[in-house]
Protein backbone atom coordinates (compact mmCIF):
# COMPACT_ATOMS: atom_id res chain seq x y z
CA UNK A 1 0.00 0.00 0.00
CA UNK A 2 2.66 2.37 0.76
CA UNK A 3 4.42 1.79 -2.50
CA UNK A 4 1.03 2.44 -4.51
CA UNK A 5 0.47 5.72 -2.70
CA UNK A 6 4.01 7.28 -3.29
CA UNK A 7 3.51 6.24 -7.05
CA UNK A 8 0.27 7.64 -7.32
CA UNK A 9 1.85 10.81 -5.39
CA UNK A 10 4.14 10.64 -8.10
CA UNK A 11 2.22 10.06 -10.77
CA UNK A 12 0.06 13.21 -9.55
CA UNK A 13 2.89 15.40 -9.58
CA UNK A 14 4.30 14.57 -12.63
CA UNK A 15 0.73 15.38 -14.11
CA UNK A 16 0.25 18.37 -11.95
CA UNK A 17 3.90 19.96 -13.41
CA UNK A 18 2.69 19.20 -16.85
CA UNK A 19 -0.70 21.20 -16.18
CA UNK A 20 1.22 23.99 -14.71
CA UNK A 21 3.89 24.28 -17.47
CA UNK A 22 0.95 24.35 -19.84
CA UNK A 23 -1.55 26.72 -18.11
CA UNK A 24 1.67 29.13 -17.79
CA UNK A 25 2.67 29.32 -20.49
CA UNK A 26 -0.62 29.62 -22.00
CA UNK A 27 -1.30 32.40 -19.25
CA UNK A 28 2.23 34.25 -20.36
CA UNK A 29 0.80 33.87 -23.98
CA UNK A 30 -2.55 35.27 -23.73
CA UNK A 31 -2.69 37.09 -20.53
CA UNK A 32 -3.14 40.58 -22.50
CA UNK A 33 -6.56 39.42 -23.88
CA UNK A 34 -7.42 36.13 -20.97
CA UNK A 35 -8.19 36.13 -17.60
CA UNK A 36 -7.15 32.55 -15.71
CA UNK A 37 -8.42 32.30 -12.31
CA UNK A 38 -7.35 28.95 -10.55
CA UNK A 39 -9.80 28.04 -7.87
CA UNK A 40 -8.23 25.72 -4.92
CA UNK A 41 -10.66 23.53 -4.07
CA UNK A 42 -10.17 24.53 -0.26
CA UNK A 43 -12.33 22.14 1.69
CA UNK A 44 -11.16 19.05 -0.14
CA UNK A 45 -7.65 19.88 1.49
CA UNK A 46 -6.47 18.14 4.49
CA UNK A 47 -4.79 21.00 5.58
CA UNK A 48 -4.92 24.97 4.60
CA UNK A 49 -1.31 25.75 5.44
CA UNK A 50 -0.31 23.54 2.37
CA UNK A 51 -1.79 25.33 -0.55
CA UNK A 52 1.16 28.29 -0.53
CA UNK A 53 3.76 26.07 -0.69
CA UNK A 54 2.00 24.54 -3.44
CA UNK A 55 1.50 27.85 -5.17
CA UNK A 56 5.08 28.48 -4.48
CA UNK A 57 6.50 25.01 -5.66
CA UNK A 58 5.16 25.07 -8.98
CA UNK A 59 5.48 28.97 -9.55
CA UNK A 60 2.26 29.39 -10.38
CA UNK A 61 1.44 32.96 -10.91
CA UNK A 62 -1.91 33.73 -12.28
CA UNK A 63 -4.71 34.48 -9.42
CA UNK A 64 -5.90 31.78 -7.16
CA UNK A 65 -8.69 32.06 -5.12
CA UNK A 66 -9.95 29.70 -2.65
CA UNK A 67 -13.38 27.69 -2.48
CA UNK A 68 -13.14 27.38 1.48
CA UNK A 69 -16.67 26.29 1.95
CA UNK A 70 -17.12 24.04 -1.74
CA UNK A 71 -19.25 26.19 -2.94
CA UNK A 72 -17.82 27.37 -6.11
CA UNK A 73 -16.95 23.66 -6.71
CA UNK A 74 -20.82 22.75 -6.27
CA UNK A 75 -22.16 25.60 -8.33
CA UNK A 76 -19.82 24.80 -11.35
CA UNK A 77 -20.56 21.34 -10.94
CA UNK A 78 -16.22 19.97 -10.56
CA UNK A 79 -16.24 16.43 -10.18
CA UNK A 80 -12.73 15.36 -11.77
CA UNK A 81 -9.70 17.44 -11.31
CA UNK A 82 -8.28 19.58 -13.12
CA UNK A 83 -11.32 20.96 -14.30
CA UNK A 84 -11.17 23.85 -17.31
CA UNK A 85 -13.82 26.39 -17.82
CA UNK A 86 -13.63 28.62 -20.73
CA UNK A 87 -16.37 31.96 -19.88
CA UNK A 88 -16.52 34.73 -22.91
CA UNK A 89 -16.64 38.09 -22.57
CA UNK A 90 -20.43 37.50 -21.33
CA UNK A 91 -19.77 35.14 -18.37
CA UNK A 92 -21.12 32.24 -20.35
CA UNK A 93 -19.71 29.05 -19.83
CA UNK A 94 -18.75 28.29 -23.78
CA UNK A 95 -16.31 25.02 -22.97
CA UNK A 96 -15.79 22.42 -20.05
CA UNK A 97 -13.00 20.05 -19.83
CA UNK A 98 -12.29 17.54 -17.24
CA UNK A 99 -9.16 16.31 -16.77
CA UNK A 100 -5.52 17.67 -17.76
CA UNK A 101 -5.88 19.65 -21.59
CA UNK A 102 -2.91 20.26 -23.65
CA UNK A 103 -1.88 23.96 -24.88
CA UNK A 104 -3.02 23.33 -28.29
CA UNK A 105 -6.93 22.79 -26.65
CA UNK A 106 -6.51 25.46 -24.87
CA UNK A 107 -5.47 27.57 -28.00
CA UNK A 108 -7.91 26.36 -30.39
CA UNK A 109 -10.64 27.04 -27.89
CA UNK A 110 -9.57 30.74 -26.91
CA UNK A 111 -9.64 30.83 -30.42
CA UNK A 112 -13.42 29.20 -31.13
CA UNK A 113 -14.35 32.27 -28.40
Amino acid sequence: MAIEAIQFQNSLRQIISVFRIRTKQFYEDFQKDTVILGVNLTSTEEKIEDIRPFIEEFGLTFTIVLDEEGDTMMDYGVIAYPTTYFINEQGVIREIFRGAINYEIMQNTIGAL
